[in-house]
């Protein structure tokens, strides 16, 4: 949406209202044939804390955005750069804007930043483009390298985010930049049919339907890659897209001795290892009565009372105790994690029932493991009586930080029980 008196237009020379931008750019770039300004917000800038700024790690900082206020009317071609100055007139009220300016080649790629700071180590500052004033200001320009988003944005690096508009065309939704001094900056634009202001954007750079918020960074650890959010669907990549910091995950693998050759094994997510070991997957390896590899498995109790045909409503949540299968006791504890479940379950471990989460330490011959829908309690979900309805991926992990892959497989009971009403039930499981 267009702010009507804060449009300004850019020009080389016109009246003596407006502020004077000369680029001081001792460094280059030598490439650059042209510039685009873009006049953010100077009273919402949003501090963000956690955030990624590496695909591989899991490491955060505390980044920076400026939105995009208002629209600039011309762009123009650079007959070189430094001392090269942009005249800001104002086309209606008065306003206060901080500067970025992007330099760009003759391929279109991005090679110089710039911005106004009002000491050389400040964060950048706002400028004034105001009627029957004229104001001087140097934007300070360096060069930069543009990097695809399977790079980490180093100093003197920036990297465009790209999203999809409706008719599948592409459009820049923003520009991740680490200038010289300061952490890393993101610019958001504007949605092209926006008039220029994105201060009315969601916190969504990367369009992926999770947003960031200053005190709320939960549903996307990295804002500027779309494929990063909860949820996403974890690959063997060396990229924790889930957000979930846990760098083992589990992977189809394929072997002749696991249940009809198709088993699971674990993946070092930090490096992109496959383990060599294939674990027969639970359900298959419970269905057969466990002749083909370990089965390990949790019974639920479901309610009396039937819902349609292919329907159960479990009690829930379900606690049990699963044996460690002899990797850990009390002289030798383990770390126990839940990888994940299927069926769409939500599980939890602990060393007793009143401390649960997704990771246990400290961990003996034996560990709770409770699970229930995300739904709540009374939710009818696809399944049967003695049939499999889901299963949790664990790893356990030894004194001596060895990974050990241990499946659980989900099954109704055969008989019908009454759930209790606001707590707990007991589950059966074996070993």
């Amino acid at each position: 949406m267009r702010i009507a008196g804060i449009l300004v237009a850019v020009a080389a020379c016109g009246t003596d209202s407006g502020a004077y931008l000369t680029l001081t750019a001792p460094d280059g770039p030598t490439g650059a044939k042209t510039y685009e300004l873009v006049l953010a917000s100077p009273d919402l800038i949003p501090v963000i804390a956690p955030q990624r700024v590496t695909p591989t790690g899991t490491g955060t900082e505390t980044v920076t955005y400026y939105l995009q206020k208002t629209e600039v009317v011309a762009q123009g071609r650079l007959d070189g750069v430094n001392g090269f100055s942009i005249l800001v007139e104002p086309s209606g009220g008065d306003g206060a804007y901080v500067p970025f300016l992007l330099l760009k080649d003759g391929a279109g790629a991005l090679v110089g930043m710039g911005t106004f700071r009002a000491t050389d180590a400040g964060a950048p500052a706002p400028i004034l483009v105001k009627r029957n004033e004229q104001d001087r200001y140097d934007l300070a320009v360096e060069p930069v390298d543009e990097v695809t988003d399977a790079m980490a944005v180093d100093t003197r690096q920036a990297m465009r985010v790209d999203c999809f508009a409706q008719d599948q065309s592409t459009w820049t939704s923003g520009v991740v930049w680490r200038p010289r001094v300061g952490g890393e900056l993101r610019v958001m634009l504007a949605d092209p049919a926006a008039g220029g202001d994105a201060t009315a954007r969601t916190l969504d750079l990367d369009c992926d339907g999770h947003e960031v918020a200053p005190n709320n960074t939960g549903a996307d650890c990295d804002d500027t890659r779309s494929r990063f959010h909860a949820g996403a669907t974890e690959l063997c990549d060396m990229e924790d897209t889930n957000c979930d910091d846990v760098r083992t995950i589990t992977v189809p693998c394929q072997n002749t001795n696991v249940c009809n050759g198709m088993g699971v094994a674990l993946c070092d997510d930090t490096t992109g290892t496959i383990s060599q070991s294939c674990a027969p997957d639970p359900t298959c390896a419970c269905s057969t009565g466990g002749t083909t590899g370990a089965c390990t498995k949790c019974i639920l109790a479901h309610e009396t009372n039937m819902p349609p045909a292919g329907e159960t409503v479990p009690c829930q949540p379900g606690i049990g105790q699963l044996s460690t299968q002899n990797l850990c006791d009390g002289g030798s504890p383990c770390v126990v994690q839940v990888l994940g479940t299927r069926g769409g379950w939500e599980a939890k471990v602990g060393t007793t029932s009143a401390v649960l989460g997704t990771i246990a330490t400290g961990v003996g011959s034996n560990v709770v493991l409770s699970v229930r829908r995300p739904e709540g309690p009374g939710t009818a979900i696809p399944g049967q009586p003695g049939h499999n309805v889901g299963a949790v991926d664990l790893d356990i992990i030894d004194l001596q930080g060895g990974h050990h892959y241990v499946g659980v497989d989900l099954e109704m009971d055969t008989t019908d029980a009454v759930c209790p009403a606001a707590s707990s039930y007991s589950m059966a499981c074996t070993p």
